[in-house]
C-alpha cells in the first residue's frame, strides 16, 4: 500500500470512531444516566469546548513535533479513552462526572489530531491536491456514516461491547498512522517566538483577512445556531418524544452525515465544476468544458495559483485570477427543428 492509502485508512479509522463517539456519548446522557436537557447541554458542551480553546495550540503542535508520531499518539490515547469508558460502564461506575471527564478528553483529541491531519494531508498526496483533498474528505464522510450506525447496531449488546469496538477502531488507527512516512517539524514562521505569540498571530490574520473573516463568522454562527442545539435537542427529542432507543438515535446522526454528503454534491453541481488545465509543453494551456444549454449570461473563472503557494508553507500565497463573461444563445437550427 502506498503513503496515501495508509492515509485514508487512517482518516476511515478516526472518523469510523468519531461517528460512534456521537451517538455513543449522546447515548451514554440519555439512555444510560436518563439525565434531562440541562446536564445533556453541559456534557455536550464539555465535549466541544477544547475546540475552541486547543485548536489553535494544536495548529502550532502539528508544525513543530513530527505529525506521523503525534497520530499514533492521538489514535492510542483515543483507544485508551474509549476502552476505559467501557470498562467503567460495565463495571458500574459510570456517573455523570465520569461521562464528562470522557467528553473533556475525546475533545482535546480531537483538537489536536484535526491539523495535524490535515497537514500530513499535502505532504502524502502524490501530484494531484485537489483529488487528494476530495478522497480524505469521502473517506471522512463516509465512515463518519457508517461508525454512527454501527454504534446503533452495537447498542443492542450493551455499551461497554460498543465502547469496546470503538477502542478497537482506534487502535487500528495505530497501525494506520505509523504506516505513514516521517513528518519532522516544520519550522516555525514565526521567527521562533513563543506559542501564544504565534497564535495571537494566527488570530489577527484572520480578524484583518477580508475572506478569512467571513468563514471565521460562518463557522461559529453553524456551531451556535445549528450543530451546538442539534447534538442536544436531537437525543432528547429521540428519547423523550419519539421513545427511541440507541437505534433510532444513530439513524438520526447517521442521516446528518448522509445530509452533509449531499448538501456538497449539490453545492458542487449547482455552483459550477473545477477542471484543470493542460499543459502543452510551450508555455500555453488548454482546457474544455461543456457549458450549460441554458440561454443567458454565464461566467468562466481561471485560478492560477504557484507550485509554491499550493505546496510550501513557507511560500507567500501568490495567485492570479480572470473571471470571463460569456453569452449562450439558442441554436438557430432548433427553430426549424420539428
Amino acid at each position: 500500500m502506498g503513503r496515501y492509502a495508509w492515509f485514508i485508512g487512517g482518516v476511515a479509522t478516526w472518523f469510523l470512531g468519531a461517528g460512534m463517539q456521537q451517538v455513543l456519548f449522546a447515548w451514554l446522557l440519555v439512555g444510560e444516566l436518563h439525565q434531562d436537557s440541562q446536564w445533556v447541554g453541559t456534557a455536550q458542551m464539555c465535549q466541544t469546548l477544547p475546540a475552541l480553546l486547543f485548536l489553535l495550540l494544536g495548529g502550532l503542535i502539528a508544525d513543530r513535533l513530527d505529525r506521523r508520531r503525534l497520530m499514533v499518539a492521538l489514535h492510542a490515547l483515543a483507544a485508551v479513552a474509549a476502552g476505559g469508558m467501557g470498562l467503567a460502564v460495565g463495571t458500574g461506575l459510570l456517573s455523570l462526572g465520569v461521562v464528562i471527564l470522557y467528553g473533556l478528553s475525546w475533545g482535546t483529541l480531537a483538537a489536536f489530531a484535526q491539523p495535524a491531519r490535515d497537514a500530513l494531508l499535502s505532504e502524502v498526496a502524490a501530484g494531484d491536491l485537489m483529488r487528494a483533498v476530495t478522497g480524505a474528505a469521502l473517506a471522512q464522510f463516509a465512515a463518519q456514516a457508517v461508525g454512527a450506525r454501527l454504534a446503533g447496531f452495537c447498542g443492542r449488546l450493551g455499551s461497554p461491547a460498543a465502547l469496546g469496538l470503538q477502542a478497537t477502531v482506534f487502535g487500528a488507527g495505530v497501525v494506520m498512522a505509523w504506516r505513514l512516512p516521517p513528518a519532522p517539524a516544520i519550522r516555525a514562521r514565526t521567527g521562533g517566538g513563543t506559542a501564544l505569540s504565534a497564535i495571537r498571530e494566527g488570530l489577527r490574520e484572520v480578524a484583518q483577512s477580508e475572506r478569512l473573516r467571513p468563514v471565521a463568522v460562518l463557522v461559529a454562527c453553524d456551531g451556535l445556531f445549528f450543530m451546538g442545539p442539534f447534538i442536544v435537542l436531537c437525543p432528547l427529542m429521540v428519547r423523550d418524544v419519539y421513545h427511541g432507543g440507541i437505534t433510532e438515535l444513530s439513524l438520526v446522526v447517521m442521516a446528518l452525515t448522509a445530509g452533509t454528503i449531499g448538501g456538497s454534491l449539490v453545492v458542487l453541481l449547482r455552483g459550477g465544476l473545477r477542471a484543470k488545465f493542460t499543459n502543452n509543453g510551450d508555455n500555453t494551456y488548454t482546457i474544455f468544458w461543456q457549458t450549460s444549454a441554458e440561454d443567458g449570461l454565464h461566467h468562466f473563472g481561471v485560478n492560477a495559483l504557484s507550485n509554491g503557494t499550493l505546496f510550501d508553507d513557507q511560500a507567500p500565497y501568490d495567485s492570479q485570477a480572470w473571471i470571463l463573461p460569456y453569452h449562450v444563445t439558442p441554436s438557430e437550427v432548433a427553430e426549424f427543428m420539428p
